[in-house]
């Protein structure tokens, strides 16, 4: 069950996840954002590896205190789970990279915008003062 609760707080926060315009902010946001997706795809693998053992055992046993169809229906449910939260996460980490290069791109065009239209304002400015 907390395999299904990390992936659900994470769609939530990619619905309510902003990008930024600072550039260090976003570089972190898509690393974090990066890193989270190992660890949920981690996570994601140890429980469906429990759960097919889960299933094995149980096939050999009669007392089971849990029924292998609720089993398989987690199975399912989590499978389910992660295919929308891969899609999301690849939906999210595209808006993550595109803010990283709208910031860089701001920041290019500020420094074009000091090197060359600055000089050219102060030409303009001592030409129309004489």
């Amino acid at each position: 069950m907390q395999l299904l609760h990390v992936m659900d707080k994470a769609i939530r926060d990619f619905h309510t996840v902003k990008p930024t315009s600072d550039l260090g902010r976003a570089q972190l946001m898509l690393q974090d954002h990066i890193a989270n997706y190992q660890a949920a795809i981690d996570l994601y693998s140890y429980t469906i590896s429990n759960g097919q053992d889960i299933l094995a055992k149980a096939a050999n046993t009669s007392a089971v205190s849990v029924s292998r169809e609720e089993i398989k229906q987690f199975l399912d449910q989590t499978q389910s789970k992660k295919e929308e939260w891969m899609s999301l996460w690849e939906h999210h980490k595209n808006k993550l990279d595109e803010s990283v290069k709208l910031c860089e791109f701001e920041r290019d065009i500020s420094r074009v915008s000091s090197y060359y239209i600055f000089p050219i304002q102060l030409r303009y400015w001592a030409v129309y003062k004489s």
